[in-house]
């Protein structure tokens, strides 16, 4: 049993601890042990244990994974226990002169390390249109770090030289496509299209972006994130600076156009009666897009996910035109079961704020705005589904859209805004 903090239950009764510093176990010496304090000796043993996992097998000592087998002089095991305890160990077991200690910070170490290797998002199959076929999706795999410290401890406690990692296998809805095998998209359910600026790294950004979506293949339950299939955008995968909304303003940044082909994929779906699992607006309007329709992305924080509710599958298409527009379409290979319609209303609106600086260099009299305010929107948003001649309402959450401050630059003897005359 392990006693974080405490002595272990099983170890024999000693004489209250006193309080000791804690051991140094980084001092070495020639000698077959490591030498921990006057007291207290680490006992240096060849011990391994056997790791064995999907990726590879794998041997390790046991002191790198925290086990550590410690020594005392006579009459000094209650002083060297208590001194490993206050070193952040705990206590495994006991005898004689001897005790075994866990430090478990090393364990978690190792844990981290396998967890890297081992982890893999499960991932849905893709439509080759080239092949005309789908494109299995792959299992992932997680490590069960509760399952493998068990059975660490099992290998200890029951003195074995090796152990096995417990995995959790999470296959993908579409690694098994037997039931759809002969599944072809060619009805269209849903479809949206923007138009994109012809600046030329822009229109880098919006092609990698979209080719990275094209063909994405939802089994009846499966869903997908634009971050995972799109991935981080940087310039070492090809992505450009190009305008982006950051904090209400107009900025460059890598990647800027992410968010047209986010927000043309959000549409097509939403028409499409898909659920959206995540998803946030811009905080100021976008010109390529209605109010209550974009969906701003920023890897890894803001994200959007869709999920096929329908009960057959579908197959993602985005595509660029010379002429710079962007689609985004969804295919099944049955019609929609009925009627889908977005609505939104502005429901407010947010007057903006002048801004109003005094610049003595003005000409007496003059008034000059160097940036035109915009008002915002709060913008209710809601979808109608008909089917068989019932209507079901789905209310969505709503979007607020900042105002954007006008400001005002005025010479020194101008009073802004004027008084109003008297009549």
């Amino acid at each position: 049993m392990i006693i974080q903090g405490s002595l272990c239950l099983s170890c024999e009764e000693q004489s209250a601890p006193q309080n000791r510093p804690p051991l140094d176990l980084s001092v070495k010496t020639e000698t077959e042990h490591t030498v921990l304090s006057a007291e207290c000796t680490q006992i240096e043993r060849d011990h391994m244990i056997r790791i064995e996992d999907p990726t590879r097998v794998s041997n390790h000592s046991l002191e790198s994974l925290g086990i550590v087998e410690i020594s005392s002089s006579e009459g000094e095991l209650q002083t060297c226990m208590e001194a490993a305890i206050l070193d952040g160990a705990s206590i495994l077991k006991q005898a004689g002169t001897q005790f075994t200690a866990f430090y478990p910070t090393r364990f978690e170490s190792w844990i981290d390390e396998v967890q890297d290797r081992i982890d893999i998002d499960a991932v849905e199959g893709r439509w080759s249109e080239a092949q005309k076929r789908i494109i299995p999706g792959a299992y992932g795999r997680k490590l069960n770090v509760s399952e493998t410290t068990h059975r660490f401890f099992e290998a200890i406690e029951q003195e074995k030289d090796t152990f096995s990692l417990a995995i959790d296998i999470e296959p993908a809805l579409s690694s098994d496509i037997s039931s759809v095998k002969d599944f072809q998209p060619n009805v269209l359910i849903s479809e949206y299209q923007t138009h994109y600026s012809n600046k030329k790294n822009r229109i880098i950004n919006v092609k990698l972006a979209a080719a990275s979506l094209d063909g994405i293949f939802l089994m009846p339950g499966a869903e997908f994130s634009y971050n995972a299939w799109v991935g981080e955008r940087t310039e070492a995968r090809g992505f450009k600076d190009a305008p982006v909304i950051e904090q209400g303003q107009m900025v460059e940044g890598i990647g800027g156009g992410a968010c047209q082909v986010s927000s043309t994929v959000h549409a097509a779906a939403l028409l499409a009666g898909l659920g959206i699992l995540e998803r946030s607006n811009h905080s100021l309007p976008s010109s390529y897009i209605p109010l209550g329709m974009d969906s701003v992305v920023s890897y890894p924080i803001l994200d959007l996910r869709v999920k096929n509710t329908l009960t057959r599958p579908v197959v993602l298409r985005v595509t660029t035109t010379n002429d710079n527009d962007l689609i985004a379409r969804f295919y099944s290979d049955q019609p929609l079961p009925g009627k889908v319609i977005f609505r939104r209303e502005v429901t407010d609106t947010i007057p903006f704020k002048e801004v109003i600086t005094v610049d003595p260099e003005l000409e007496p009299g003059t008034i000059r705005i160097k940036k035109y305010g915009k008002v915002g929107y709060k913008v209710q948003r809601a979808r109608l589904f008909y089917e068989d001649g019932k209507e079901r309402y789905e209310k969505m959450l709503s979007d607020t859209y900042q105002q954007q401050p006008q400001q005002v630059f005025i010479a020194s003897d101008v009073t802004y805004p004027k008084e109003p005359e008297d009549n």
